[in-house]
């Protein structure tokens, strides 16, 4: 029998105080009814309650609209349409004990017309300024409304104004009706006057009107408006001078940052004032100014030097004044890897690493270029069998490209070649100019010399070769340009002294320290043979006067200008880099080495490595050189697959 009295008590506490658990029981408010549907007017007791073991908590009661109900002394009072819910919670508890009550509130039918009305008025609001109709129908409600204004002659029935030149007050009478019931209501508004207007549209059209993006100063000018209206009193102001000043100056933030324009226009003799305030935003660092600072940040640091031979330590986040991301990508991986490992090529090589600058979801790239220093070798016949892997090729590609020019473009084809070095210098003819010419600039003055800039003569009329040239640049009757050297397929002409200036990159850097080379492409010429006996001259230039890879140039560095444009349009600018590179490295390291070579493929390719007699398919030629050092000589064959024509 106590056992039973026992298990009675237990059962009486866990049906007073629920199920406990951490000290705590599962609930801790109940609510009779969790969700009500009202009228508006209509009022509802909200019955509550609250677990024993809270007892000593405050209980929160709130509405989340009380434009839609209100609670006072338990009691929940519909006062407007919508959907709402009633939190209540323990005070010390508000995100762990709390429910949630829905409450719904219509309206009677009676109601409506009142509640259109009052809608109606926030729709037109207090001003009539722009011409806007009035509302004629309900979202929600099929009501009928109608309007009659009380003062025609400055607003229209339906809410178009006719403006005077000052504020006119003004009244429209409202009509709503749904059901047979009415409301009605006459409402006042003021029909700004076109002064205003007038001011307003003057001052703000100074400023961005589309993005509303502040990039520049802005001349705030008052003249207009004073000479319009003498009588009027107009003052503005920003509402933060750290990026836009009340002088208009642009202070560049480094973020995007938004502010106010505030204009104020009286007219104190009426007692007339208005205030207009207009958003905007000061524009930050684009992408590119970041990109520009990170460069100079890499540069100053010396990340990518001119010229390397050990591997390179690549940042891969700036973080100063701004943080962005830092991407890199190199055009020959197999040289600097993407993380800027280095595998020492035979010979120098021209490699460009990219850096792809990443803020948010924008992006720039910035390009460095940089000389990776080929292999040292301890043997000469290690280092020479090195250089001849880099000329012997496995596949010999064709082309067909195009000549543009002045005339009619026009293809030509390349058929293929090995780039064969010869240690024959290039033959240089001398065609100065004379002292006194008015395109050779500095006679007898030396300047430094930083650059080899190509060119193309853009001529590609028959007959304009190096000769051609010649007569043309001595010719004063005609657009200053000068230049140092012109090389076709056959000839090199050399027209002012290497260390002079001359007129040929159209800007101030390229001509003062640039020598000009202008390649020939008129049709009788083998544009390939141009390349390769350009190459050798630039090589040649560059090892004279202390100069890398990195320091030739093409015109369009300097100026945009697309030269030289056969090179360009058709890709070749990589190859000529290569057939530099090859001859570079036999001028600097191979002076004291013979190469003599023989194709042993007669029919298909002569001994100069040209490809005169292409099949038509795929074949492979054979050649060979015997290379004499030291007076020892060593012969070496190779035998390469000649790719069928690229444009068959």
């Amino acid at each position: 029998m106590r056992r039973l009295k026992f298990f009675a008590l237990l059962f009486f506490l866990l049906m007073a105080y629920g199920c406990i658990r951490d000290g705590k029981p599962e609930w801790a408010i109940n609510a009779q009814i969790v969700e009500y549907t009202m009228k508006v007017g209509d009022e509802e007791t909200l019955y509550l309650e609250v677990h024993p073991y809270y007892k000593t908590q405050n209980l929160i009661i709130e509405s989340m609209n009380e434009s839609v109900v209100v609670f006072e002394d338990g009691i929940i009072r519909a006062v407007g349409e919508g959907k709402t819910e009633i939190k209540v919670y323990l005070e010390d508890y508000p995100d762990e004990c709390y429910i949630e009550i829905s409450v719904i509130v219509t309206i009677t039918d009676k109601q409506i017309p009142e509640t259109v009305l009052e809608w109606i008025k926030t729709q037109i609001g207090t001003e009539v300024d722009e011409p806007k109709f009035f509302p004629t129908s309900h979202p929600q409600y099929a009501v009928e409304i109608e309007y009659e204004s009380q003062n025609p002659d400055v607003l229209s029935d339906n809410g178009l104004p006719f403006k005077k030149e000052f504020d006119v007050e003004a009244s429209v009478k409202i009509t709503v009706r749904y059901n047979g019931y009415v409301a009605t209501d006459v409402h006042d508004v003021v029909v700004v006057g076109y002064a205003f207007n007038s001011i307003y549209n003057y001052f703000f059209n100074q400023f961005p009107s589309f993005t509303r993006r502040i990039l520049n100063d802005i001349n705030v000018r008052m003249d207009t408006i004073y000479n319009a209206y003498p009588e009027a009193v107009v003052t503005w102001h920003s509402t933060d001078v750290s990026v836009f000043t009340n002088a208009g100056k642009y202070i560049q933030p480094i973020n995007d940052k938004p502010f106010q324009i505030v204009l104020v226009v009286a007219f104190p003799d009426r007692g007339l004032e208005r205030t207009y305030v207009e958003n905007y935003t000061a524009a930050g660092l684009s992408v590119y100014d970041r990109a520009a600072i990170v460069q100079e940040w890499l540069e100053e640091l010396k990340i990518v030097p001119a010229m390397i031979d050990t591997d390179l330590e690549l940042p891969q986040i700036y973080q100063q004044e701004f943080t962005v991301t830092l991407e890199w990508s190199s055009d020959k991986p197999k040289i600097i890897s993407d993380d800027g490992q280095i595998s020492l090529p035979n010979k120098n090589e021209l490699v460009t690493l990219t850096c792809k600058v990443i803020s948010g979801q924008e992006s720039a790239m910035i390009h460095f270029k940089t000389e990776v220093a080929g292999k040292g070798y301890e043997d000469k016949w290690e280092e020479i069998e090195a250089f001849l892997d880099e000329i012997f090729l496995d596949k010999i590609k064709t082309q067909r490209y195009t000549i543009a020019g002045v005339t009619a473009s026009f293809y030509r084809y390349n058929y293929g070649y090995v780039p064969f070095y010869f240690n024959e210098r290039s033959d240089v003819t001398q065609d100065l100019l004379p002292a006194d010419h008015a395109f050779r600039p500095s006679p007898y003055q030396s300047y430094t010399r930083k650059y080899v800039v190509i060119h193309d003569t853009a001529n590609n009329n028959p007959g304009a070769g190096v000769e051609m040239h010649s007569q043309f640049i001595k010719n004063p009757d005609r657009t200053a340009s000068s230049w140092h050297y012109t090389v076709d397929d056959e000839l090199i002409y050399q027209h002012i002294p290497d260390m002079e200036v001359a007129w040929h990159a159209g800007d101030g850097e390229g001509n003062r320290y640039g020598i000009g080379i202008e390649t020939c492409i008129n049709p009788e010429v083998d544009y390939t043979v141009v390349m390769q006996k350009t190459a050798k001259l630039t090589a040649e230039l560059l090892y004279k006067y202390g100069l890398t890879l990195k320091d030739i140039r093409q015109h369009y560095d300097f100026t945009k200008k697309e030269c030289p444009r056969v090179m360009r349009i058709n890709k070749r600018w990589d190859e000529f880099i290569d057939l530099v590179s090859i001859e570079y490295s036999g001028i600097s390291k191979f002076s004291d080495v013979e190469f003599v070579w023989e194709s042993l493929s007669k029919n298909i390719m002569n001994d100069k490595g040209y490809v005169f007699n292409h099949p038509g398919v795929e074949t492979t030629v054979t050649y060979k050189v015997k290379v004499t050092y030291n007076n020892e000589t060593r012969e070496y064959t190779h035998t390469s697959v000649l790719l069928p024509p690229a444009w068959s």
